[in-house]
């Protein structure tokens, strides 16, 4: 069933008819009213446009952000696989014969034990 207040009052039309002038159709340069009216809406359009993808960028970050820390935890938390070695075989077979004697008595140069225990191949350098 169709709302009576969406079909127009053809009274109504014929009295508005009476009391205002007719458009000037002909007369209108329409491309400069559309060059008006695009110039007027740039300025609000862009806003919605940059508010847009602002709400766009936080949606992402509401999921990327604790993913990511997700992630991170995982790193930390989830053992690594780990040898059956025990830490005294694990330190005498990675540094050369003499030189943990060295590090724990401290005749070593002073970064030396930072270096061993980062690795670094120039320990016996020192």
């Amino acid at each position: 069933m169709t709302d009576p207040m969406d079909r127009p009052d053809a009274s109504l039309a014929a009295a508005l008819r009476s009391v205002a002038p007719a458009a000037p159709v002909e007369e209108v340069d329409w491309g400069r009213l559309h060059a008006a009216l695009h110039d007027r809406a740039a300025l609000p359009l862009a806003r919605r446009r940059r508010a847009a993808r602002l709400k766009r960028a936080v949606r992402w970050a509401a999921l990327a952000v604790p993913a990511a820390a997700a992630a991170g935890v995982a790193l930390v938390v989830l053992p690594e696989p780990r040898s059956s070695a025990s830490v005294e075989e694990v330190v005498h077979a990675s540094l050369p014969a003499g030189e943990l004697d060295h590090l724990i008595s401290g005749r070593a140069e002073r970064e030396a034990l930072l270096l061993a225990a980062v690795g670094d191949e120039s320990v016996s350098d020192l």
